[in-house]
């Protein structure tokens, strides 16, 4: 097994495994894949999927994680008022047309300043079609958290990240302290 870039075929296959992750509370399911999809030709847009050399129950891809930068503002709001449904506000943020995610220009400018935020939106695997030893070889969990790190590392610059967990309420409740905003 193997991580790399989602590509655009990979997005629904990532979304379908934790439904309860895709952020449609407030914008209703249509509107959320349309902004799931938007993202995928946004520069701040990071992702990955863990695939299978030969599929597992029918499926390649068996995980899959993925995040974006977004403004000092909106990631400043969530870190005073932390509560479920991230997701849900960020997605509905960004259907209303609000600027809350970077462009390149602003990555650009946060990472010759003072450092950017990224929103670990979605990490997760799906459950009972890996055995024990395929588990333990990949610990989809660590791969997810290795993959995200080396796409956002090229962006820190803080010496240290300050990890700030928001609870995603439905989302793998083992992963979900770990998905977090974390500032670069």
């Amino acid at each position: 097994m193997y991580w790399r870039p989602i590509s655009e075929s990979d997005l629904s296959k990532c979304l379908e495994i934790q439904p309860a992750c895709l952020g449609d509370q407030i914008v209703g399911r249509s509107a959320a894949l349309r902004v799931w999809k938007s993202l995928l030709d946004n520069p701040s847009f990071q992702a990955n999927v863990i695939e299978s050399e030969r599929p597992l129950a029918g499926h390649k891809i068996v995980g899959c994680g993925m995040g974006v930068f977004v403004t000092e503002a909106f990631a400043d709001r969530e870190i005073r008022n932390p509560r479920p449904g991230l997701n849900s506000r960020l997605i509905a943020e960004i259907a209303s047309g609000e600027s809350v995610v970077l462009n390149r220009a602003q990555i650009g400018q946060g990472n010759a300043g003072e450092g950017i935020d990224f929103v670990n939106m979605y990490g997760t695997w799906r459950d009972g079609i890996m055995n024990s030893d395929q588990l333990s070889e990949v610990h989809p969990k660590d791969v997810l958290d290795q993959a995200v790190k080396d796409r956002v590392r090229a962006h820190q610059k803080r010496p240290e990240s300050e990890q700030h967990g928001n609870d995603l309420g439905a989302c793998r409740g083992d992963f979900a302290q770990d998905i977090a905003i974390e500032r670069q």
